[in-house]
């Protein structure tokens, strides 16, 4: 049930403009400190999931890794991209809190 509501936090925060696609828009956005998140499909090939999660550990910036590249496309919108970066606050705290309850739950 948080996946649907993790999916549906990223469909808002594209439409009120505070969310790239993309590899190379993530990588930047990073870069210049803009990303507040970074969510990657699990099924982004592993030197895309490597080069991000590197410069966003660097950063601070925190990474999740959830549901597939279709499912992430189809929510947002953005067809065939599976790397994203919020870039607002609003959208990217409530989206750490379902992730980090999610693992909570997997945990017990």
């Amino acid at each position: 049930m948080e996946t649907s509501k993790v999916l549906s936090l990223l469909g808002f925060s594209k439409r009120a403009g505070k969310l790239v696609s993309g590899a190379n828009q993530v990588l930047m956005s990073i870069e210049k400190h803009k990303a507040k998140l970074v969510v990657i499909s699990s099924d982004t090939a592993k030197n895309t999931v490597d080069r991000i999660s590197r410069l966003a550990e660097e950063k601070g910036v925190r990474v999740v890794i959830i549901s597939t590249n279709e499912e992430l496309s189809r929510i947002t919108g953005e067809e065939n991209r599976g790397t994203y970066a919020v870039l607002d606050r609003t959208f990217s705290e409530p989206i750490i809190s379902l992730v980090d309850s999610m693992s909570q739950k997997e945990d017990n």
